[in-house]
């Protein structure tokens, strides 16, 4: 899949679209076989994207996400959870508040996980490896393994 550059143009018939960094919404490409624009989805591949489309769907354990919606949801994660032990060791009584937020994470980041093993076409049974030491480093492969091109069946490309 080839992916413009922000601010270039390309030729789509008798009209030219400009991308710039500020239409994060659809980008258009010439498909395979240039008959017909292809609108790919850019949205989710930001950081404030990701974790609008994290939080959309919360509780959807069905579909894909892509490795940019899930590794700056990770990184969303890391930092609250790092933000929260900080605090904790300055503010001893905001141990409740980062317990909170600790139970309140570990649906959103258990979906954003299996919908990335569905990108991968494995099941999120996969996910049951990680509490295993040594193997659950497979885990950490499939979050940096490229998706599979096109449908599979889990559902549509993100």
């Amino acid at each position: 899949m080839d992916f413009l550059p922000a601010g270039s143009f390309i030729c789509i018939g008798p009209t030219i679209v400009l991308h710039c960094p500020f239409n994060t919404h659809a980008r258009k490409r010439k498909s395979m076989n240039n008959d017909t624009p292809v609108v790919q989805n850019t949205t989710s591949h930001t950081f404030t994207g990701a974790l609008k489309d994290g939080f959309q769907r919360i509780f959807d354990f069905e579909g894909r996400s892509s490795r940019a919606q899930y590794w700056w949801f990770v990184l969303w994660y890391i930092i609250i959870t790092l933000a929260c032990g900080f605090l904790t060791v300055f503010l001893p009584f905001f141990s409740i508040v980062t317990i909170i937020v600790s139970i309140a994470l570990i649906i959103p980041m258990l979906a954003v996980s299996i919908r990335r093993l569905h990108d991968i076409d494995r099941t999120g049974w996969w996910l049951l490896i990680s509490v295993v030491p040594i193997i659950s480093l497979i885990i950490v492969y499939f979050a940096v393994v490229p998706g599979t091109d096109g449908p599979n069946r889990f559902g549509d490309k993100p």
